[in-house]
């Protein structure tokens, strides 16, 4: 634990923006181009009607949602969590 006042460790700043950002990533690229001409699929063209399914998509989707949820409870978490410990409410 840190003293009190003292900034964050950069970590765990890391990882907040890190779970943000693959989130958004997650979410905004089975809808791209990117993910229609890949690498993965010249190679195994066997997955290709799986990947570009609207269900596969979707679970993507899903999953980048749940990488942004996690990163922004993990912010309110640091920002309140401190004070509620110090409070004695721990629920």
């Amino acid at each position: 634990m840190s003293p009190a006042g003292a900034s964050e460790p950069r970590p765990c700043v890391f990882w907040r923006t890190a779970h943000v950002l693959v989130g958004v990533v997650l979410i905004c690229l089975p809808w791209t181009r990117a993910w229609e001409n890949n690498l993965i699929l010249s190679f195994y063209p066997q997955i290709e009607p799986v990947m570009l399914s609207a269900f596969f998509k979707g679970a993507v989707i899903g999953l980048g949602i749940d990488n942004v949820l996690v990163g922004i409870h993990d912010v309110i978490q640091a920002k309140f969590g401190a004070r509620r410990r110090a409070a004695g409410n721990f629920f």
